[in-house]
């Protein structure tokens, strides 16, 4: 059996990502993710939809791994899950998205819903992709609700 290395299979699938975004692009996957996110806030008249942009290095490796893997699955070999991008959790193969934040944080501090409705939902912008809503959501303020962080002191 021929198995690729690690870091192969995540430049292989990095390059190949950029590919899908920008054409004749030679720069690290979370350049082009930078690149094009100032691009669309520059002409954007409303928040820029994260699902819009490249995913982060870290959900590329991952996700490089996982298709390295299925791909040696349809092709009859054996590999190790547990090494190729997935974990155990509750019992349960799960696949690994990502180990890294999906902006800096303080750019994920500037993210802010509209919500009117107890923040239940999965219309909550800030809980549909995965953060907990801050001082800068229009309704809640971080404070109340279901989907507020907890109250932080900052010392000075």
């Amino acid at each position: 059996m021929l198995s690729a290395d690690k870091f192969a299979i995540a430049k292989a699938g990095e390059e190949l990502i950029c590919q899908f975004y920008e054409k004749d692009v030679d720069v690290p996957l979370n350049t082009l993710r930078y690149r094009l996110f100032q691009k669309k806030v520059a002409i954007s008249t409303s928040a820029v939809a994260p699902e819009d942009l490249p995913p982060t290095s870290d959900a590329a490796v991952f996700h490089s791994y996982r298709t390295y893997l299925q791909t040696q699955v349809w092709k009859g070999e054996t590999l190790n899950p547990l090494e190729r991008g997935f974990s155990i959790q509750k019992e349960r193969m799960m696949p690994i998205t990502m180990l890294e934040p999906p902006a800096p944080p303080n750019l994920l501090k500037l993210i802010r819903c509209g919500c009117k409705t107890g923040f239940k939902s999965k219309t909550c912008s800030c809980r549909k992709h995965g953060l907990k809503c801050t001082d800068l959501c229009k309704e809640c303020r971080g404070v109340s609700f279901t989907n507020c962080q907890d109250a932080e002191l900052d010392t000075f």
